[in-house]
């Protein structure tokens, strides 16, 4: 790499973190420009960031928008239409919706004397939205999700109570910009801003939903479920934990199949169970007059650990840095230690804890809220007026309660418009006709779930439902663990009538061990098997190994094993002279690296080159010409099975090589490019090659002349003059000349 390349790179290294800024605030307003058809479009930019859009023939032609795009997207804007009185009140607009130039869905509406509304995809929609009427403003939004790659969620509203329609597209939707085309035959519309969301969690609908595992086996609810609130998903253990109605705390492999009882809840007086999830914590819980009995499940595990604490007639549990508190509507809070705080004023709402406490309750038409910590002591922060009307409904929520008012079912009205007259909604799961809905961002989505007649959980943003004896779970994320396991290899040692294995295994989670040989089991603790057999003769025998995690994976291998019944006694061998390194460290001579070892015996340790990470050879002494460029070279000294590793930078340009000392790689190439640049590139070697038959001196004042450095050029002849190529001699005055070829010097 020549010193002009080397400078390049780090011109390209420096500007390439200089930041470009090119102001886009240019407006357009009244212009006509020509699209992909070849007709006009014309389009105004209107100061609250809506486009008027008119063409003026009868060729289609389009005001094009692209739009990014993240995992789900939900695209929407307002639009109105016009009689475009220019064309005699002929009208017809459309809104083409298309991907690397193929369209997934258009939409045509104000075509004339004909006023409906039809979406085209895989096929025609009519019923979903209406757009009939000029000077009018509607909303549409349009949902794409990678995961949903053949149909889309379209629904007509302004961003509140609107039930959307799941749309099978006319292409399959991928990852990519999206481009929304307006325009049609002499179209007259108003699309106001494209507005862009993201979703995180959003259960796919009907037709494209990501996981269904509907799982059949009379070996899966053995027993009826005790309440919709009480399954929860543990998909790190591939695990669905529910309550079934003897009381019993179910775990069910959905990967394996298998299911076990974790544990049995003594509740003698039939008490209704709650139930929560907190971090990961299970918690199932039921109380008496006077004592509250918890369950507590570790997730990672599936322990249990049971606590009974006092509750003088709480019935609502919360968890908070890790105590439990018992409290009732009637602002009464117990915390560990009988300390006891009241909320003065009304009626609980709604409590939650995460890092603080998080109370709402309501007297009369006042709302307060209120914040408490570990000083336990309620703040209010915040209070607001509401006429409150209807039910209060309660619900548990992850840790703590939550309601709704509710005033009346839910119902669907025409063009997909839902009311549900609800606030501050407890799930985002709802149940109306059988269908699932789930409330998100205001809108409740047909989740295209059939409920079925079942029992509905919602846990780590996914739906479970138990009919019978089957199982289906619903969810946007991977339901399956990812934490499988594997034995790397096993360590065995010999003795007389004994062989013990040592096994290597990798698994996040916990695991059971086990050998099978001569047909016997053999269980293993903290990873080790020892194995001692009667009348076995001495020899090789297979066997094999399984380790089993908590997920349910299974890891089985065959192995042989080496088995011992003959006593005999080592014979003793010599000791070696010990050998030990202090030290070491590598030095340039001649064009050569050396390596100084300081220690012990060091004669009876290997050495090991490597260059930029590759071996180069062993012995004391490296003669390997290095890369141009920047090299790393390294000797691993091994001794008495410790590794000792020696270091050095080199920098090598023209094949002259420079070691890095304590000014670093950064320093040396900072003076090369400072010489760079007050000398220009001039070949060193055609200097050279011109000048043989004269002196040093003389050769160094040629090379200035032409900006070449002196010690660039002593450099240089060092190097030629070790390649054979040149060689250096003293006339009788003791001045150095040097002596060349005629033939090129390169």
């Amino acid at each position: 790499m020549k010193r002009s390349q080397a400078i390049a790179i780090i011109l390209v290294i420096s500007f390439s973190a200089t930041l470009i800024h090119i102001p886009l605030d240019q407006q357009i307003d009244n212009i006509s420009i020509p699209d992909a058809t070849g007709a006009s479009v014309s389009f105004k930019n209107l100061s609250n960031g809506e486009i008027d859009i008119c063409t003026y023939n009868n060729t289609p032609s389009y005001y094009n928008i692209t739009e990014g795009h993240y995992s789900q997207t939900e695209y929407s804007f307002n639009l109105s239409w016009f009689v475009n009185r220019q064309e005699n009140g002929l009208t017809g607009n459309q809104i083409i919706v298309q991907q690397s130039n193929k369209t997934l869905i258009s939409i045509e509406y104000g075509r004339v004397y004909d006023y409906s509304t039809t979406i085209s995809g895989k096929e025609n929609y009519t019923d979903i939205l209406n757009f009939s009427k000029c000077l009018t403003w509607y909303n549409v939004s349009i949902v794409l999700s990678n995961n949903m790659k053949n149909h889309a969620i379209i629904m007509r509203g302004n961003g509140h109570n609107s039930i959307p329609y799941v749309i099978a597209l006319k292409n399959p939707y991928r990852n990519g910009n999206i481009t929304f085309m307006f325009g049609g035959k002499y179209s007259n519309q108003t699309i106001g801003r494209i507005a862009v969301k993201n979703y995180t969690g959003l259960i796919t609908p009907r037709g494209a939903i990501t996981h269904n595992i509907g799982l059949k086996s009379s070996n899966i609810v053995p027993y009826q479920v005790y309440g919709s609130s009480m399954a929860f998903l543990d998909s790190k253990l591939n695990s669905v934990i529910y309550l079934d109605r003897d009381m019993s705390i179910i775990r069910y492999n959905y990967y394996d199949g298998n299911y076990s009882a974790i544990a049995s809840i003594d509740d003698p007086y039939g008490s209704a169970i709650h139930s929560f999830q907190h971090g990961g914590k299970f918690i199932f819980y039921y109380s008496t007059s006077d004592n509250t009995h918890i369950y507590s499940l570790n997730s990672s595990d599936l322990s249990v650990s049971r606590t009974v604490i006092q509750n003088d007639g709480a019935t609502h549990l919360l968890l908070y840095r890790e105590e439990y508190i018992m409290f009732n509507l009637n602002g009464t809070f117990i915390f560990p230690r009988n300390y006891t705080v009241n909320i003065s004023k009304g009626t609980i709402l709604s409590v939650n804890a995460s890092r603080n406490i998080e109370i709402t309750a309501f007297s009369g038409n006042t709302v307060y809220n209120y914040t408490m910590n570990n000083t336990m002591v309620p703040v209010i922060s915040g209070t607001y007026s509401w006429n409150m009307t209807g039910e209060v409904i309660y619900s548990s929520s992850l840790n703590g309660i939550g309601y709704s008012i509710e005033y009346g079912p839910l119902k669907l009205k025409p063009y997909s418009y839902v009311y549900y007259n609800l606030s501050n909604p407890l799930h985002s799961i709802y149940e109306n006709a059988g269908e699932i809905y789930e409330f998100i961002h205001g809108k409740f989505l047909n989740t295209g779930i059939n409920a079925n007649n079942s029992e509905i959980s919602e846990s780590s943003n996914a739906i479970i439902l138990m009919n019978g004896l089957h199982m289906s779970i619903y969810s946007f994320d991977n339901v399956f663990s990812t934490d499988t396991i594997i034995v790397n290899n096993i360590i065995e040692s010999v003795t007389y009538r004994n062989t013990t294995l040592l096994f290597n295994v990798s698994s996040a989670l916990s695991y059971n061990l086990s050998v099978t040989i001569f047909n016997k089991t053999y269980y293993a603790h903290n990873n080790e098997i020892s194995l001692t057999f009667n009348n076995t003769t001495s020899g090789i025998y297979n066997y094999s190994a399984t380790a089993i995690n908590t997920a349910g994976y299974k890891y089985t291998g065959n192995y042989k094993m080496d088995y011992n019944n003959t006593l005999y006694v080592k014979p003793v061998q010599k000791r070696k002279p010990v050998t030990t390194v202090t030290s070491a460290s590598i030095y340039e001579k001649s064009g050569e690296y050396h390596l100084k070892i300081n220690g012990n015996n060091t004669e009876n340790a290997t050495i090991a080159w490597y260059v930029n990470g590759k071996y180069s050879g062993s012995g004391l002494v490296l003669r390997d010409r290095l890369p141009e460029g920047i090299d790393k070279i390294s000797a691993k000294i091994t001794y008495d099975g410790k590794v000792y590793t020696a270091e050095k930078a080199v920098i090598v340009l023209g094949n002259i090589p420079y070691i890095v000392g304590a000014l670093g790689i950064g320093a040396i190439i900072t003076i090369f490019a400072v010489e760079t640049f007050y000398f220009n590139n001039t070949d060193i070697d055609d200097i050279i090659e011109n000048s043989y038959g004269k002196t040093v001196k003389e050769l160094i004042k040629t090379g200035r002349r032409k900006r070449a450095s002196g010690r660039r050029i002593k450099y240089r002849l060092k190097a030629l003059s070790m390649e054979g190529k040149i060689s250096i001699a003293r006339d009788l005055d003791n001045k150095k000349y040097v002596m060349a070829n005629k033939r090129k010097i390169k």
